[in-house]
């Protein structure tokens, strides 16, 4: 975690310093915020929605300032669910309804190279690596008992239970479950610390611009079970540039 802090606070430190200081007329502090779309590859059904918002600032790297590079930060949050109108059996329960939230922060260090159109309008791509921490992954299970069914094998739970993917804590409001939640601590968990490559495209008018990219990650993040887990992540954002 320490290093982990480390990174952010360089990271945050250097957008700052870059705010309060211009090093010549093509560089600057740009603003997002956007759709953001998380993927757990090998986790069926494991796509959450959502949004980001995040600053990055620009270097230039030649010359003619066409080629950059540009450090960030970003926060994104993310998340879905699903109702079971008749519900489906967990281990000690029926569950009617999952929902699942994600919140990660990104460091982008990107390259970016820009083709003029004109004075004011260009079209860009950008591509490079991208740390990613994760601060919460929760799933909340929604359990509903089934008074017409009886079995020595199902009990018949009524409330909520979350688990915390990163930290594989479990917290719930139903009563006598000391089962169901050891159950649930031994699920699988997900390492917080990530490394992805991606890249996008791009294209800026004056000073607003949109863009799309794509991170792909590289790290099996998957800590408990032998499957194989990657967390790969879209945004397509608009933001403006100082």
């Amino acid at each position: 975690m320490k290093c982990f802090r480390v990174i952010i606070l360089a990271a945050v430190a250097f957008v700052a310093v870059g705010a309060a200081t211009k090093v010549n007329a093509q560089a600057g502090l740009g603003v997002r915020v956007g759709f953001s779309q998380s993927t757990l590859r090998g986790d069926e059904g494991s796509s959450l929605n959502g949004g980001s918002i995040g600053v990055a600032y620009e270097l230039p790297v030649t010359m003619d300032g066409r080629l950059t590079f540009r450090p960030g930060v970003a926060y994104t949050f993310a998340m879905n669910s699903k109702e079971y109108k008749s519900g489906f059996y967990q281990p000690n329960g029926l569950v009617s309804k999952i929902a699942k939230t994600n919140h990660t922060v990104g460091v982008p260090l990107h390259f970016k190279y820009a083709f003029p159109m004109g004075e004011r309008a260009e079209f860009y791509l950008f591509a490079g690596p991208q740390v990613h921490i994760g601060i919460k992954y929760n799933i909340e299970y929604t359990f509903t008992p089934d008074l017409s069914y009886e079995s020595p094998f199902i009990t018949n739970y009524n409330g909520t239970l979350t688990r915390d993917l990163y930290s594989g804590k479990v917290t719930t409001d139903i009563e006598d479950s000391e089962e169901l939640v050891e159950t649930y601590e031994n699920g699988t968990s997900l390492s917080r610390f990530d490394i992805a490559v991606g890249g996008g495209v791009g294209f800026k008018f004056g000073h607003v611009f949109l863009e799309a990219g794509y991170d792909y990650g590289l790290l099996n993040i998957n800590k408990t079970s032998g499957q194989k887990t990657g967390h790969d992540q879209l945004n397509v954002s608009v933001g403006y540039s100082f």
